[in-house]
């Protein structure tokens, strides 16, 4: 009996086996006809086996390939995993489902090469028992066909695929992970995220032949049982267009296992309309999805919903208000000469000035905490394919909107700010090196005696941890001595389009100092300063520096113990006397 097969991409799979025994096998394979008698064993390896592998993996309880990519032609490597009832941990030799690696080099003779090592043997092909648990590691290398080391200038990518990623069907009962350079990924969340696509270091050099630059390791972890269905709420709206928006959720708690999640959205007097569910997420875990085709000048509403084997939560309903006609903020948001108003540059380096977005915090009188005419609502600006963003949100009633220029009254609250990066498409910007990433405050000369004498400060916050306390930054001093930059930390690989990489919040009425946070200076503050003595890195006792009190170095002190005792009792430190003493000689 002669079985056809046709031509797939499984045309970089390599597998090594005897062509001894098997069946007349004919593969059609773009308009041509190759027989088991008369192709090599070349094309017999990477051709005629995956599609038998292909049949015998109808049965099979799951399979992930795990590929490395290098911008070298022809040189791409994949290892397939299987879970198959009846294989064994071990490597079960031509009788089984284990395949050694065979290299296919390119023109020039280089190949990459992932493989999973078992019993001494390097198989491009693993199976493994059903409900297997095994953590697998697979070393990624260069081999060349001289056997000499490579030399190599290329960027270099993990890229990896599983048969179900909705949580159903084949691994439906595990959790299956990916580990590489020391990050942990959640396989169905970076293919459902990142298109399965994990960046690595660039390849620059020479490299050993078959000597491993890096190892990835793939393990399945039995899924918990859930204890209840999950929670779930909306967020901020972000890209507001005529007729587009993307809408925001969070997954406050997946209620013990990975969710998946949709949203729907509806105006007034219409059905809902769902966008589909897609996976997968778990607690912490911020969301969103585009939705094009809506009417301007409408109000829309919205929920978002999370699933998990339990059951289905859902949020509150929120709401939004498409702009009648284009929305783009300016570069320098307009100005009010006869309000006090603060700039907040996103820089991001290599971005130009129409990429780097600027936010404006106004004074005004009359004006109130919730949207108001002198409001400046925020949409992407459109001549560019990539942006930085920084906004704040207010609401009108039950419509929360993401604002480029906030005007707000004198007494105002604590305003939260937003700081994130944006692409024309929604897709993930990708960081190829860490690249400088600085806030710059600025007050405009137009306008005079800004907020009056105010206090303004600056702190970082946590979404997901509200008890979480960071330095408080006096915004005037970064202004006076620091030309207004406040150093943020590196961007490097992906980050969501719209998505925050940055909350914060920004103060007119909390003074530099007030680590109790009561709107006073005294003697509790001092008490939280001495408490973290000796603490380095992000501390709320980080109070001062070597420029004073709200301008934070890193560490607790006795700068930072100084400073706030000064800052209660009105003396002067006694690092900033003996400098006025120095400059008066």
């Amino acid at each position: 009996m002669t079985t056809h097969y046709s031509y797939d991409t499984y045309l970089d799979s390599r597998y090594t086996t005897s062509a001894a025994g098997l069946e007349s096998i004919v593969v059609e394979a773009k308009d041509t006809v190759y027989s088991v008698k008369t192709i090599t064993r070349r094309v017999l390896t990477s051709l005629v086996l995956p599609f038998i592998m292909s049949n015998n993996l109808e049965a099979s309880s799951g399979k992930i390939y795990v590929a490395n990519q290098i911008d070298v032609p022809y040189t791409n490597c994949r290892c397939l995993i299987f879970h198959y009832p009846g294989a064994l941990e071990g490597f079960e030799g031509l009788g089984g489902f284990d395949y050694t690696y065979d290299p296919m080099f390119n023109p020039s003779g280089i190949a990459s090469k992932i493989v999973s090592i078992v019993e001494g043997k390097e198989l491009n092909t693993d199976s493994r028992p059903e409900n297997s648990t095994t953590t697998i590691s697979l070393p990624l290398s260069l081999v060349s066909q001289s056997g000499d080391p490579i030399t190599i200038s290329s960027d270099n990518r993990c890229y990896v695929e599983l048969t179900s990623i909705d949580g159903t069907g084949p691994f439906a009962n595990e959790d299956v992970f990916i580990a590489i350079n020391g990050e942990t990924f959640d396989v169905r969340e970076l293919i459902a995220n990142h298109s399965g696509t994990i960046p690595l270091p660039r390849l620059e050099g020479t490299y050993g032949y078959s000597v491993p630059y890096a190892t990835a390791t793939v393990s399945f972890v039995p899924k918990a049982e859930p204890k209840h269905i999950p929670n779930v709420e909306t967020l901020y709206l972000s890209q507001i267009g005529e007729t587009s928006a993307t809408l925001e959720g969070k997954l406050t708690d997946d209620g013990g296992e990975s969710c998946s999640y949709e949203f729907t959205y509806w105006k007034q007097g219409d059905t809902s309309n769902p966008t589909g569910w897609e996976c997968c997420k778990n607690t912490g875990a911020i969301f969103s999805k585009s939705i094009l085709n809506l009417t301007p000048n409408t109000t829309y509403y919205f929920k978002a919903f999370a699933k998990n084997s339990l059951g289905t939560g859902e949020s509150t309903t929120s709401g939004f208000t498409t702009p009648n006609g284009p929305v783009i903020p300016p570069v320098d948001p307009p100005v009010n000469p006869t309000a006090d108003t603060l700039y907040i540059l996103n820089k991001i380096t290599g971005f130009s000035s129409n990429e780097n977005q600027k936010w404006a915090l106004k004074f005004i009188n009359g004006a109130t905490e919730e949207k108001d005419k002198d409001d400046v609502v925020y949409a992407r600006p459109t001549n560019v394919s990539k942006n930085s963003k920084i906004i704040s949100t207010i609401w009108q009633g039950r419509i929360r909107y993401q604002v480029a220029v906030d005007s707000r009254p004198q007494d105002t609250n604590d305003i939260s700010l937003q700081a994130g990066v944006e692409s024309n498409n929604s897709s993930p910007v990708y960081f190829s090196q860490p690249t400088a990433n600085e806030l710059v405050f600025s007050f405009p000369p137009e306008t005079k005696d800004n907020f009056k004498g105010k206090p303004i400060t600056f702190w970082e916050t946590d979404p997901l941890d509200p008890n979480k306390t960071s330095p408080i930054y006096d915004v005037r001093k970064i202004i006076e001595l620091d030309k207004g930059s406040l150093k943020l930390d590196n961007l490097i690989e992906y980050h969501n389009s719209g998505v925050p990489y940055l909350y914060a919040t920004l103060s007119a009425s909390r003074k530099p100092g007030d680590v109790f946070y009561d709107r006073k200076l005294d003697f509790k503050d001092y008490a939280i300063v001495a408490s973290e003595f000796g603490k380095t890195g992000a501390s709320v006792g980080d109070v001062a520096g070597p420029k004073g009190l709200g301008m934070p170095d890193g560490k607790v002190d006795y700068l930072d113990v100084q400073a706030i005792l000064c800052a209660i009792t009105g003396n002067t430190p006694i690092i900033q006397a003996t400098k006025a003493l120095d400059d008066s000689e």
